[in-house]
């Protein structure tokens, strides 16, 4: 994710820094090259992310960031007075600022699923709630057809054809 939003910071300084249009051909090109090279990034990426099997990410991943890491040194080299002019305080805040609110929202999700999770908890382990609707089971509690229930059947056969998926219970495996 830094990568990408390095990537959008490298546009703006180097029109910036190197003073061409955004309408130059070599704006629109450079900007058509990341767009590119971002969708089999985005895959890969995604794919080491996902994928348990993935031990690493692949080529066009590093290349990706080869060329936003080299942007950014022409950058910094390219536009020293630029950044040297900067109050660095200013940033320093602002990084602050990004980071506290970062961790408080990370914050508040956690608290939010552990709370809700405890709700959920207390909800299934209260005995005066027969009949309440139970999304787990999919079905209330006070229900006991055995028919509706999972209980009396057994594990599946493989079978050939398309209904090889279907359950196949112990009565009708006797019939057969």
């Amino acid at each position: 994710m830094i990568l990408w939003q390095l990537t959008e910071l490298n546009t703006f300084f180097l029109k910036h820094i190197f003073v061409f249009q955004a309408s130059h051909p070599l704006s629109w090109c450079r900007i058509l090259l990341v767009g590119i090279i971002t969708a089999p990034t985005v895959r890969q990426y995604y794919a080491y992310l996902t994928d348990t099997r993935c031990k690493r990410v692949g080529t066009q991943c590093w290349v990706f960031g080869a060329i936003a890491f080299l942007e950014a040194l022409a950058c910094v080299k390219f536009g020293l007075d630029l950044f040297s002019k900067t109050q660095i305080w200013y940033v320093v805040l602002w990084l602050l600022c990004l980071a506290l609110i970062t961790l408080l929202c990370l914050y508040g999700m956690v608290w939010y699923e552990q709370n809700k999770l405890k709700s959920i908890g207390l909800q299934n382990e209260d005995p005066d709630d027969r009949g309440v609707f139970d999304p787990c089971f999919l079905r209330s509690e006070g229900h006991t057809d055995p028919t509706d229930s999972m209980e009396h059947l057994e594990p599946t056969k493989r079978r050939k054809g398309p209904a090889r998926k279907r359950v196949v219970s112990s009565q009708e495996r006797k019939k057969q």
